[in-house]
């Protein structure tokens, strides 16, 4: 038996719906899909979906009698994943760890420094690997430096076998999907209409910095930053085995972007629908895009093909925001594709989300950001739900291993205990320039918590008219500051795009 583990990690994302949080994990049911088909049992303990400690999912995992445990691991479940990988080899000493993910991927070598437990790490697409590893370390019929995209200790160091090519998405069978009713039976305890998750495609085009997709393609394919698509006919034939299945038509699209502003990818959607139309197949859909690959035209045909939710984010309305960030957009494009896509507003669900605090912000862009947000009528439809408590609160993530924390770390704006040969925390904290914005966010915090009773919109005006009249720096000050004295931001690696 082949166990994969699915860490925990707090669902406390309330910007999206809850079909958006309480969900599969499709990377491990595709990797399942892989080992079945090569005839290898296996299971999941989805520590996430089952709110495990490390305790109890060790316990889950080893009821599960198996020969070997996978782990996929990001930035924020990679401390809930050593722990867990400590206490099952003290219980299990001889039992193999592989470990694989967005950030075992980016970080592996020390990783496997960091945390003796963990074995083995596989890099990029697992299915291929995570079946040479099994039939290496199982069946003993091959060895590890046979098993492609692996990192693994050898005498006194660690060994890397070359990568293999990215798989043919239509060639892998359809994901197992061992975990579907589970998550169906949490939302519906929590009154919310049960759908599945569902991937068209992998990867990103872009490079935006709080991303980590732009170095985890450097270290698998060679710095392209590409979409790579099933085909409509791959992705239909798993909607209507789901549908039969499970009977139900709510689909959340999970692809990193589903829709951006090139033609290939309009065309990747438009033809997707197409085959939806040609079945008869109704469903229902929620996906996420770049608003400046909204487009009318396209985005009326995804609500005639059963789009009802869709998130976009905007990050921030300041111009110098959106590039420090290198959303490779401007606030003109997407101020006019969020003007154009409010006028749907009665006919789909949209989440907007903003980094309203990153190290750069300043009082008067929280303003500015707040006093769009008030302006669109976002809070008139979210008076005081947990979207807006989320909205009002969204702070900027500095992933360990990706550029921000190699530009924050030259600008002198990481916090003094900072570590770079650690790799806790895997989420970085950071200092703002305007001292004026964490103490107007802890101030905000602090009368939430004491006044429940508050809406949270009047808590937010309240402190923001305080911290608005305390002085601070100028925005062309912060600028300057950032800009010069510490010489240029470290330049991206940005590879040839897709």
């Amino acid at each position: 038996m082949i166990t994969l583990v699915n860490p925990f990690t707090r669902r406390d994302n309330d910007t999206y719906l809850p079909q958006w949080e309480v969900c599969e994990h499709l990377g491990i049911a595709s990797l399942m899909g892989a080992l079945r088909a090569q005839g290898y049992q296996c299971a999941v303990v989805n520590a996430y979906l089952r709110e495990l400690t490390e305790s109890e999912a060790v316990d889950a995992v080893l009821q599960t009698s198996p020969s070997m445990v996978g782990i996929s691991i990001l930035n924020e479940n990679y401390a809930w994943s050593k722990a867990f990988a400590k206490r099952l080899k003290a219980r299990a000493p001889g039992l193999p760890i592989v470990v694989g993910g967005y950030f075992p991927t980016i970080l592996g070598p020390r990783v496997l420094d960091d945390c003796p437990e963990i074995d083995f790490v596989i890099r990029g697409d697992g299915e291929t690997p995570l079946v040479a590893l099994a039939q290496a370390t199982v069946d003993q019929c091959a060895t590890l430096d046979q098993v492609p995209g692996l990192i693994y200790r050898s005498g006194s160091g660690n060994r890397s076998t070359t990568l293999p090519a990215p798989p043919e998405l239509d060639a892998l069978p359809f994901p197992e999907r061992d975990d579907a009713s589970l998550a169906i039976r949490i939302l519906q305890t929590a009154g919310a209409s049960p759908a599945m998750r569902l991937m068209t495609s992998r990867g990103c085009s872009y490079r935006c910095s709080f991303c980590n997709i732009v170095e985890y393609a450097r270290q698998v394919d060679g710095g392209r930053r590409r979409v790579r698509a099933h085909s409509p006919e791959y992705v239909c034939d798993q909607i209507d085995t789901l549908i039969d299945r499970y009977g139900i038509r709510s689909f959340v699209i999970s692809d990193d972007i589903f829709l951006d502003r090139s033609g290939r990818s309009k065309s990747r959607v438009e033809a997707f629908l197409d085959e939806l139309d040609r079945r008869s197949t109704r469903i229902h859909f929620a996906c996420q895009f770049r608003l400046d690959g909204f487009d009318e035209k396209t985005f009326e045909r995804m609500l005639e093909g059963g789009l009802v939710a869709v998130a976009c984010g905007i990050e921030s309305i300041e111009q110098d925001t959106i590039d420090f960030l290198q959303k490779d957009t401007t606030n003109q494009v997407q101020l006019s594709a969020v003007q154009a896509l409010s006028r749907y507003s009665d006919q789909v669900n949209i989440s907007l989300y903003m980094l309203v605090y990153h190290p750069l912000t300043t009082m008067e862009e929280v303003a500015a950001n707040y006093e769009f947000l008030d302006a669109l009528g976002y809070f008139e439809s979210n008076p005081d739900s947990s979207i807006t408590r989320k909205m009002l609160a969204t702070e900027l993530q500095v992933f360990r291993g990706g550029r921000l924390e190699a530009q924050l770390s030259q600008l002198g704006l990481l916090t003094d205990d900072y570590n770079p040969q650690a790799l806790e925390p895997a989420i970085l904290p950071f200092r703002y320039l305007d001292p004026r914005v964490p103490q107007f966010r802890a101030a905000v915090y602090a009368d939430q918590y004491h006044h429940p009773e508050v809406p949270t919109k009047l808590i937010f005006e309240r402190h923001l008219d305080d911290f608005l009249r305390r002085p601070g720096p100028a925005r062309a000050e912060l600028a300057n500051r950032w800009r010069s004295g510490r010489g240029p931001l470290i330049p991206l690696r940005t590879g040839a795009q897709g």
